[in-house]
């Protein structure tokens, strides 16, 4: 199989193969590592890229029953894992690229979606706050205090920010990938400083996120999943 890729240099230490739902490609590299050593990384992984590639499915052309069935394509920090279910009582467990849900009547997809949704709900309460905390100290030196944080399913929005409140962070959002993660958390807490989208705001959201433009685009990729 062969496929074009885009190659991204930056001030990293490691290489990294990315595939979205769009099918397109990204090799992120260091700044000094050489070509060969970038083919060779690619052409090591050309079985899993074929893999991920087949997999991307646009949910509005399964159904419910597709979507939440055995062997079914679902997406954790950006990575694609297949469903593994088994009746029995609720407990899941993750392990390589797969992960297994015991539910109750393993054959309804209603019960099947709602134990996938509380496992993500887990996993995103754990994360998130874990990525909250480590975020925030830049913006506690502004004079902030860390705002409580809320999880919660939304259709159009990945988060938000409420002065009375705090933070709301969607649960689909533990789908994408850790960077992607990282600028929602950063744009909400930003508006602790500037609550409009406005010049102020962008500026510091570069101050604390210079590349956040090209987050934001690569995190608009996984709208669909």
């Amino acid at each position: 199989m062969s496929f074009e890729y885009q190659l991204i240099r930056s001030r990293r230490r490691t290489l990294e193969l990315r595939v979205y739902p769009d099918h397109r490609i990204e090799v992120r590299a260091p700044m000094r590592c050489s070509m060969r050593d970038i083919n060779e990384f690619v052409d090591e992984r050309r079985d899993w890229v074929e893999k991920r590639l087949n997999g991307f499915v646009a949910p509005v052309q399964q159904s419910a029953e597709e979507r939440f069935s055995h062997g079914s394509e679902h997406y954790y920090l950006g990575n694609s894992f297949r469903l593994l279910l088994s009746t029995g009582r609720s407990k899941a467990r993750f392990s390589d690229d797969a992960l297994t849900l015991y539910v109750t009547d393993s054959a309804d997809p209603s019960k099947v979606e709602k134990a996938l949704d509380t496992w993500y709900r887990r996993q995103a309460q754990q994360y998130f706050s874990e990525r909250l905390d480590a975020l925030f100290p830049a913006f506690a030196a502004r004079g902030f205090t860390v705002p409580p944080l809320t999880l919660r399913k939304m259709r159009s929005r990945w988060g938000s920010l409420s002065q009375r409140t705090g933070m709301t962070l969607n649960t689909e959002l533990i789908k994408t990938p850790p960077h992607c993660i990282d600028y929602v958390v950063v744009h909400e807490l930003c508006h602790l400083e500037h609550m409009n989208h406005g010049p102020g705001f962008k500026g510091l959201m570069t101050k604390m996120m210079p590349d956040w433009t090209q987050r934001k685009k690569e995190l608009n990729q996984f709208q669909r999943i």
